[in-house]
């Protein structure tokens, strides 16, 4: 109990001390102008253009690449659940057994007397 709260405190300070550090920076960043800042597509491109002037990538295609990831995660998926499957047919089959064990006391519970059965004559 007390480890917990102990815990909660740090968390609750933890997240107030990032939220004043972020406070802090707001004015900063700004502050900064816009060249300064990188931008996303310029930094993507950049990149394009230096993967294609290498030799093993000059041939690439990310829809290959992607149908071919794509296609085996699938048969990953498809074994997964294939195994998932028996498993939980294994399961249903135990428990079929152990219900019909259960249950194959029928012939023993007749055999066995009953008050009844003591006063019949033979």
């Amino acid at each position: 109990m007390i480890i917990e709260l102990i815990l909660l405190i740090i968390l609750i300070f933890s997240f107030l001390a990032l939220i004043v550090m972020v406070l802090v920076k707001i004015p900063t960043l700004v502050s900064l102008p816009p060249e300064i800042l990188p931008s996303r597509s310029r930094f993507f491109s950049r990149l394009k253009e230096k993967a294609k002037n290498h030799s093993f990538l000059k041939n690439f295609s990310f829809e290959v690449f992607l149908q071919k990831t794509l296609g085996k995660t699938r048969i990953i998926i498809m074994r997964l659940e294939n195994k998932i499957f028996r498993y939980l047919q294994d399961l249903k089959e135990k428990t079929q057994r152990k219900k019909d064990l259960k249950n194959d006391n029928y012939w023993q519970d007749l055999k066995k007397p009953t008050d009844e059965n003591k006063n019949l004559p033979e």
